[in-house]
């Protein structure tokens, strides 16, 4: 389907392909605010930027089933409450699916796969997020931002009721992010990294691979829910502010093995 082929056909109800589609590209179907059937066989990987911008009343998604490769703004402003998410990725451009209509709860894979700024802004609930590393959150490794308007605007809207991150801690990995619930993740360098869930204050539990020495500086300050760290360590240094503000800091280590304690590091 050739760039611009039938962007703004406001009035275009139906579209039908006899052949086999391959390609289809920038705002192919842009604003064409009243398609309601499109039938074609799709056995392309990539979708052009606004291909699909403004289809609010295409309710089945099913032949992108082959799409690995979502450009900026392609589904932005559509109807994704048939939209199957349980699907391997490659690369999520920059609010590919911001502003449409989501399931009521979803899960949602992002493993090796690059994510851009407001790629999901817009979704509410998330029952399930899996990352493979924080480092394909283009530009800035903050998870915050697949769901906000730009790099810079953070707010809590998104819940996130489960959250796994498949490689190591990053500084400040989690900070601010109120809405999650629980989160799994490989520690960094036998360290919980300083602020990593700094703020994450409905964070009832985590779970960290790997052996951990240090618990760096507000590392889990503000944490007020957290009733469980599920963790490996031996002997243990709880640096300044580590769990300030957290209730129940009796139950989430073994005072026994602690070696060394900052300043505020329970306060």
């Amino acid at each position: 389907v050739p760039l611009s082929c039938f962007e703004n056909c406001e009035n275009l109800i139906q579209i039908v392909f006899s052949k086999e589609v391959t390609h289809i590209s920038e705002r192919a179907f842009s604003n064409c605010s009243s398609l309601s059937t499109l039938k074609l066989s799709f056995s392309g990987e990539t979708i052009g930027c606004r291909s699909f911008y403004g289809c609010l009343e295409i309710k089945d998604f099913s032949f992108l089933d082959t799409v690995t490769v979502f450009e900026d703004f392609c589904l932005s402003r559509t109807n994704l409450t048939s939209f199957n998410f349980n699907r391997k990725y490659s690369k999520i451009g920059c609010f590919a699916f911001a502003n449409s209509v989501f399931n009521e709860k979803f899960n949602l894979s992002l493993l090796d796969c690059k994510v851009y700024p407001g790629a999901f802004h817009g979704a509410k609930k998330i029952r399930r997020l899996e990352v493979s590393s924080l480092t394909n959150i283009l530009p800035n490794s903050k998870l915050h931002t697949i769901f906000e308007k730009s790099v810079n605007l953070f707010s809590n809207e998104v819940t996130i009721d489960y959250l796994i991150i498949r490689d190591c801690l990053l500084e400040e990995s989690f900070s601010g992010y109120a809405n999650i619930r629980y989160i799994e993740c490989d520690s960094n360098n036998q360290a919980i990294t300083a602020r990593a869930f700094r703020g994450c204050e409905k964070l009832e539990a985590v779970k960290i691979s790997g052996n951990v020495n240090c618990i760096e500086k507000e590392a889990f300050s503000g944490c007020c829910k957290l009733s469980a760290i599920d963790m490996s360590y031996g002997e243990l240094s709880i640096e300044s502010a580590a769990f300030e503000g957290c209730g129940v800091v009796n139950k989430l280590v073994d005072f026994g093995k602690i070696i060394q304690v900052d300043e505020r590091a329970f306060a």
